[in-house]
């Protein structure tokens, strides 16, 4: 999808001009993933805003829209939206569709491996981030070559 925002500049002798600015943002499925359609939606909204791909006021493709370039199903884009909604990133507006709000900062937990009193650690850190902050977690299993991969393939995707 690509979306237009009005952006408005002044000079000095307090000219306005009204600009119309493309957004470059496009929803894409990779139907091979082990994610589940919805949450690939979810994220690709989520990391184009933290990116400022998507800006506040921004408008969403509408759920119509979504089923067609992607072949998904309209359930599929309404749970996204959904949980876009709940996350608070994404408002609806009744009859005109669904509004990017603000970004939400991320940020990526590492670990080696899954044990049970990472559990508690990875728990203990959920319950301490700030109420607006997303967290994603990914483990490296000692893999050398993992840990590169998702280090720079995540890399943009996160706050420092």
């Amino acid at each position: 999808m690509n979306s237009l925002r009005l952006c408005i500049f002044a000079d000095q002798n307090r000219t306005y001009r009204f600009v119309l600015v493309m957004s470059k943002f496009s929803f894409k499925i990779d139907n091979s993933s082990s994610c589940l359609k919805f949450q690939q939606l979810v994220d690709a909204v989520s990391d184009a805003a933290n990116r400022h791909l998507l800006q506040a006021g921004d408008m969403l493709p509408s759920v119509n829209q979504v089923c067609k370039e992607c072949n998904l199903s309209r359930d599929t884009v309404f749970k996204a939206y959904s949980e876009l909604k709940k996350q608070g990133l994404v408002e609806s507006v009744p009859n005109r569709g669904y509004f990017i709000t603000r970004a939400n900062p991320k940020v990526l937990l590492f670990l080696d491996t899954f044990k049970a009193y990472k559990e508690v650690l990875y728990a203990s850190f959920m319950d301490n981030l700030p109420i607006n902050v997303l967290a994603d977690l990914h483990f490296h299993h000692y893999n050398i070559d993992v840990f590169q991969q998702i280090i720079k393939t995540n890399l943009v995707s996160y706050h420092i």
